[in-house]
């Protein structure tokens, strides 16, 4: 007998409420998040900062350790600080939690200088259609940066 007869049956004799109830019943109860990768696409991610954020139990401490490093002000010219930051937007990226969109949409034209090419127009585009509204707002800027608005578009393309 499958489980489907199985459920139909049960619910017919008022013993479960619905499938959606068996479905959640077989859903563990955990908030310890999956490990996120140590490679994205084809870029590594900084060492350090994957290690601490798959420590973090939850996604919304994740988010918070992630938006520390990607705001730490911390000369990001060099290579090492420069690396964590590329690499917290790109984990960014893959969490595709909308929570980092201003962040994102803030560090558009954020250089990484290892693999030249700017990781948050790529976690942008992860985050998806959500993203659509501010990266619209940042192609209506007047060009002072011109770096924003050509990333912004790219991301709206790849969208």
């Amino acid at each position: 007998m499958n489980i489907k007869k199985v459920v139909v049956y049960f619910i017919s004799l008022g013993l479960i409420n619905s499938w959606f109830a068996v479905a959640q019943a077989e859903i563990p109860s955990t908030d310890k998040a999956v490990d996120l990768p140590p490679v994205v696409g084809n870029r590594e991610i900084n060492a350090d900062v994957r290690e601490e954020v798959n420590r973090l139990s939850s996604s919304d401490l994740r988010i918070k350790y992630l938006f520390t490093v990607v705001s730490d002000s911390t000369n990001t010219l060099s290579v090492t600080n420069n690396f964590k930051k590329a690499s917290a937007i790109r984990l960014l990226g893959v969490m595709a939690n909308t929570n980092a969109i201003n962040i994102l949409v803030s560090n558009i034209a954020f250089e990484d200088i290892k693999y030249h090419d700017n990781p948050a127009v790529e976690a942008l585009v992860s985050i998806g259609e959500p993203a659509v509204f501010q990266l619209l707002e940042v192609v209506k800027e007047p060009l002072g940066n011109s770096r924003r608005v050509p990333c912004a578009v790219e991301a709206l393309m790849k969208i």
